[in-house]
């Protein structure tokens, strides 16, 4: 779940008026009462794995988050219930098998909503297991100004298909605007790329650049 302190980020020299309705369907999102069909998640206060040790002092990453961000953001709580958000980072390869992670999408035919271009990788140690799959390209940043079509474009394929999302806060209001029409929806984040954290091969996923070099 991307918290609000993603539309101060985006607006510091932006378009004011439309991360503003970013933040309003993000916050309509957080508003939900998560159910069996639907689960909002938000990250963990004190991550083992994905987290950033001794960030601030003694404090790691996210402890300092939340120590400074949970006034502000507790009237905007008002679910039951919340899913933990770092099912999409590296802390999911620590605490499941591949095995375990791959029966989401085994065997399923799968659309995956991505990036043109962008940090995304359609791993085969993660989906090889998949029946078939379509790629649906968006732009690999600020995806939302193209959002209505984005949406059509996902509404033509048949809801018995899972939909695999990678493409920022875009991807969270698109997982939630899809299972309010009866379509299974996945926001995954930048799953592949964990996966290469968790192995060792980069630090993180920030540190590959929005927009991959062709050639």
């Amino acid at each position: 779940m991307w918290l609000l302190w993603l539309y101060h980020y985006y607006t510091r020299g932006g378009n004011v008026t439309f991360y503003q309705k970013i933040r309003e369907r993000l916050l309509e999102v957080l508003a939900y009462q998560s159910n069996r069909t639907l689960l909002i998640t938000i990250p963990e206060f004190c991550s083992e794995y994905n987290n950033i040790q001794n960030c601030f002092g003694e404090l790691s990453f996210w402890e300092a988050y939340w120590y400074r961000a949970s006034g502000d953001l507790r009237p905007y709580f008002t679910g039951s219930f919340y899913g933990n958000t770092d099912v999409s980072r590296n802390a999911v390869f620590y605490e499941n098998t591949l095995e375990v992670i791959r029966k989401l999408w085994e065997k399923r035919d799968v659309v995956f909503v991505a990036g043109d271009g962008g940090r995304f990788e359609m791993k085969p140690e993660l989906f090889d297991g998949i029946h078939s799959h379509k790629m649906i390209h968006v732009p690999p940043v600020h995806a939302f100004e193209a959002y209505d079509t984005i949406l059509d474009e996902c509404l033509k394929e048949s809801p018995d298909k899972l939909f695999l999302l990678s493409a920022g806060p875009t991807a969270t209001i698109l997982a939630y605007d899809l299972a309010q029409r009866g379509y299974q929806a996945l926001d995954i984040g930048h799953l592949p790329n964990c996966y290469d954290q968790y192995l060792g091969t980069i630090v993180a996923p920030e540190v590959l650049p929005n927009v991959r070099k062709k050639g």
